[in-house]
């Protein structure tokens, strides 16, 4: 391009010229001489249905790079959508794009809701179905489709075995189950037990392929010592590829003639972990200048379900502090182990007394053990702190008479 200085007296002129200075700007819009659909209506009762978009474009200025299409359902919505690209760009194109519609699109009169133009410069096009039809093109798609509103069912179920043991071990339930389904197919399957307490639930769930037809079966585990006496099916949740949905409560389940039953056996673990060894070390430590940690060593045991927790809490001489060890493991019917307290630079001077020792299991049962507590099973309960900036008494200063008359000396005794 040629540089330096131009002087240009004509203003229209001097604008067209910065015009087609500007990256991006040009001197005219891509254009659609050419648009329609084949084919101009489809019927998706049975499965998808595809429509393939047809398009003649043209471009004066630097070529076609990018075309976009969509068609908006009877309600407004959007649905189907294709877009292509072209490199190297071109003038003038010829092509198609093919859209597909889903099984039971929703029937009516199904419209082109845009075609959108983009050319390398970035000119654009921009026309909605108005602008479609008013350019003289084609737009409405006639869409048949049989609606599905009938719910999913569910023709067999069965827990097998009807009885179980988790005493020893963790066991397995399985759930088996027919689901049928007239038009969109089956595509998920839930189902819930409840225990008889009504504080814990066991949950299993299945997705699948849409079928009219689904025989198959879901697994669930009842961990050991899962509360003991008859779980209850609560409820039974199936759904189909259209969103039609069926929910069959305890009751709707037995009218069926399915049963809703479980018979658990577990012996139900109600006693606390005991607490078999205790200690620390060292049981003197000095914070003057730094802080210092207190190693507890412990052992603990548990007849079912298995300790999991050891606490200590040690409190300070005047009772407005505290400093804890505490450990956290997985179940465990014998545990030894050690935990640790760090005691900040400074903390309280003096003796210091395991005040709690805290243990319990994974069957939610505890015990607080308070210093006599754990002096009654021979355990040591005192740590002495030494806090030598601690000791806030003041020093006695005593005057002492020299033998000089009027003249004397201080003697400082601390």
């Amino acid at each position: 391009m040629i540089t330096g200085t131009w002087s240009v007296k004509n203003s229209g002129l001097l604008a067209l010229l910065i015009l087609m200075a500007l990256p991006g700007v040009g001197l005219a819009q891509p254009a659609i001489s050419a648009l329609s659909f084949t084919p101009a209506a489809i019927n998706t009762s049975a499965g998808p249905a595809g429509v393939t978009m047809n398009f003649s474009l043209t471009d004066s200025s630097a070529g076609i790079s990018y075309f976009e299409t969509a068609f908006a359902d009877p309600f407004g919505g959007f649905g189907p959508r294709a877009s292509k690209s072209f490199s190297p760009a071109s003038g003038s194109i010829t092509d198609s794009v093919a859209l597909s519609f889903p099984r039971f699109s929703t029937s009516g009169t199904w419209n082109v809701a845009y075609v959108f133009l983009q050319d390398t410069a970035g000119n654009t096009l921009f026309l909605d179905s108005n602008g479609l039809a008013a350019a003289g093109f084609t737009t409405a798609l006639s869409v048949s489709s049989t609606a599905d509103t009938t719910p999913p069912n569910i023709t067999a179920f069965t827990l097998t075995p009807a009885t179980i043991d988790t005493t020893a071990a963790s066991a397995g339930v399985t759930v088996n189950f027919t689901l049928t389904d007239d038009l969109a197919g089956v595509n998920f399957f839930q189902v819930v037990l409840v225990s008889p307490s009504g504080n814990a639930s066991q949950t299993a769930t299945k997705s699948f392929t849409p079928n009219t037809t689904v025989t198959d079966s879901v697994a669930l585990t009842f961990p050991r010592l899962s509360e003991a006496g008859t779980w209850t099916v609560s409820a039974v949740f199936v759904s189909d590829a259209a969103g039609n949905t069926l929910v069959l409560g305890t009751p709707d389940l037995q009218a069926r003639g399915f049963p809703t039953t479980l018979a658990v056996t577990s012996t139900s673990d109600t006693t606390a972990p005991t607490l078999t060894a205790f200690g620390f070390t060292p049981t003197s430590i000095n914070v003057t200048g730094f802080p210092a940690t207190v190693t507890m060593n412990y052992q603990v045991t548990d007849d079912l379900s298995g300790a999991t927790t050891v606490q200590a809490v040690f409190l300070s001489p005047s009772g407005a502090t505290t400093q804890t060890a505490s450990d956290t493991f997985a179940a465990a019917t014998s545990k030894t182990g050690t935990a640790t307290a760090t005691f900040p630079k400074g903390s309280e001077n003096g003796t210091w007394t395991v005040n709690l020792v805290f243990l319990s299991d994974a069957a939610g049962n505890s015990v607080n053990l308070a210093t006599a507590d754990v002096i009654a099973l021979g355990f040591p309960t005192q740590l002495v702190v030494t806090n030598a900036a601690g000791d806030t008494t003041p020093p006695v200063i005593a005057p002492t008479v020299n033998p000089a008359p009027n003249s004397f000396s201080w003697n400082t005794t601390v």
